[in-house]
């Protein structure tokens, strides 16, 4: 009988986690590009590509100097092989995503001696919530987490080798060290940095069990030389603004200022973000972290890989749930690969369970009383697919508190393929997209943007655009312009209103007095009005597109149903 069994894990595991790679990229093929990010990378790298200057990245006709450039080497790849298109740009998200699950099934084979914890492990990792949004967006997050990823799974090896060991682990460490901070920056060191030093701390009272990683000054230099053959001629070509905006900027200015105002909560946001980002394998935590206490090697590496994002990032003015991702896969490591098989708390099952079930609940409850109107028509529908998106989520974690760990893989992997349907949706409620659609683009001069500023315009039209910071500009006859005129803020009164079936009579913000005073009003009326969900900014917004003066008018309104 165990032999039986052995068998059908052995061919249904690496099936399963088939099953989760393909939910994984389906996700990237039919969601529009979400802002600000997104556009922001994915164009970028066009616009590398169309300059020949892979040093310096570019949006929008200026440097672009927050990133590295891997990530858009990387797309640019892509493109090179499969044309300029929205899943061509996610591709790598979704191939890191899918690296990562190969270096947890090596490990788990590593740690355990057989093949069926490390690909349940793997599955596990790519079905998580988490993964799953970073793995299907135009960022550098999940290059990030394949790097570090593989240079913790090298760094055991070096720390305790196996007897048939050879170099081929230690280039392994420093070519991901190197290739970790040409995606984004130092944190790519401080990860596997801090683990290491929190791992040799645990282990002080145990000599013989960890030893210092051999030829240590080499492997730095080597590092150092591969970052330095970037990053000098791209700090020579910047005049040094490579380092000044990009660690500046974007790490300094980040770490002690909340970037847009977002709550930062010392100590506490991750210990709240972080069960919503394992969904649906939160029943597992409380097993992960009594690990914490255990004594062997194993659990004191990955319980310090764990630990590090979250020290790091815990204190950081600015907080988003996916900056610890860097260490959630010690966390399916430490959860799926250890000597004993328990059962997950029943409180826990529970908890991970209520919180998708309810966002289900929430979500289709509004979606059934929208009458059938055509501005409501595709709202409905995308809250139709958030709740079935939610309500996998939530059978999925029953089934881990259940011990059936894999039909919860295959669960949400194929709840992934609800997004080659859904993305249609969100696509039709997409004010860019609606906007961007009609706009000539033989039109010589820059479209203008007034009040709507989003990064996507550039992405969906693929032209240079003009953001004016002020509204004068909307009065520049010229041009093509997107206008915004009102909007409405997600508030309760607000949200009420949407399900009733009409937009609220009285806006959050309404700009078109501001209009008015710079001599727009007239055009106004034959303009095309559009009236959609900005996710951004999380409100429903009021655009109007405004010809030039040589193109010939046609006054028309379109909604997120056209």
């Amino acid at each position: 009988m165990t032999e039986t069994r052995d068998r059908s894990l052995r061919f249904m595991l690496p099936a399963v986690v088939a099953l989760a790679m393909l939910g994984l990229v389906a996700g990237i093929f039919t969601l529009p590009i979400l802002d600000r990010d997104e556009p922001r990378f994915g164009h970028a790298a066009l616009e590398m590509m169309r300059r020949g200057d892979f040093t310096v990245p570019w949006f929008n006709d200026l440097p672009r100097l927050a990133k590295p450039p891997l990530s858009y080497w990387w797309m640019i790849a892509n493109v090179k092989l499969f044309g300029a298109s929205e899943w061509a740009v996610r591709l790598h998200s979704a191939l890191a995503a899918c690296g990562v699950a190969g270096v947890l099934a090596s490990f788990g084979k590593r740690l355990t001696g057989r093949w069926q914890p490390g690909l349940l492990t793997a599955g596990a990792w790519l079905t998580a919530l988490q993964t799953g949004m970073q793995g299907r967006v135009c960022t550098a997050d999940m290059v990030l987490v394949l790097a570090v990823t593989l240079a913790m799974r090298a760094l055991w090896e070096l720390l305790y080798p196996a007897p048939s060991a050879g170099r081929g682990w230690w280039w392994a460490f420093w070519l991901s060290m190197a290739a970790g901070f040409l995606a984004k920056g130092p944190v790519a060191w401080a990860v596997p940095l801090l683990a290491g030093l929190i791992h040799a701390w645990r282990s002080r009272k145990d000599p013989g069990s960890t030893r210092k990683p051999p030829h240590l000054a080499a492997g730095i230099l080597l590092c150092l030389a591969l970052c330095a053959a970037w990053g000098i001629p791209a700090l020579i070509a910047t005049h040094g603004r490579f380092f000044s905006e990009g660690v500046g900027h974007d790490i300094v200015e980040r770490g002690t200022t909340s970037l847009n105002g977002r709550l930062y909560l010392p100590g506490v946001f991750y210990l709240v973000t972080i069960p919503i980002s394992l969904l649906p394998w939160t029943p597992l935590l409380p097993a992960a972290l009594r690990r914490f206490r255990e004594a062997t090697p194993e659990a004191r590496f990955l319980s310090a890989w764990l630990l590090a994002p979250f020290l790091i990032f815990s204190f950081y003015a600015t907080q988003l749930p996916h900056y610890v991702l860097p260490g959630l896969p010690a966390f399916f490591l430490l959860a799926l690969c250890r000597p004993a098989t328990t059962r997950p708390h029943p409180a826990w099952t529970f908890l991970s369970a209520a919180l998708p079930l309810l966002g289900a609940g929430l979500a289709l409850t509004p979606a059934l009383k929208m009458p059938d109107l055509p501005t409501l028509a595709d709202p409905r529908a995308a809250l139709v697919y958030i709740a079935g998106f939610f309500f996998c989520l939530g059978i999925a974690s029953l089934l881990v508190g259940r011990n059936r760990p894999m039909a919860a893989i295959a669960l949400v992997a194929l709840a992934g393929f609800l997004t080659l349907p859904g993305g249609r949706v969100f696509t039709r409620m997409n004010p860019t997209v609606l906007a961007v659609d009609g706009i000539d683009r033989q039109t010589p001069s820059k479209p203008i943007g007034v009040g709507y500023t989003e990064p996507s315009l550039v992405w969906c039209s693929d032209r240079i655009w003009r953001f004016a910071s002020g509204w004068k500009d909307a009065a520049d006859t010229s041009s093509w312009r997107v206008v915004q005129l009102r909007s409405w803020d997600a508030s309760a009164k607000n949200y009420q209103a949407l399900i009733s079936g009409k937009l609220p009579e009285t806006p959050s913000r309404d700009f078109r007095p501001k209009l008015a005073e710079a001599g727009v009003g007239d055009e106004l009326a034959h303009a095309r009005v559009i009236h959609a969900w900005n996710l951004a900014t999380s409100n429903w917004v009021e655009l109007a597109v405004i010809p030039p003066a040589t193109a010939p008018v046609t006054a028309t309104t379109d909604t997120a149903a056209n």
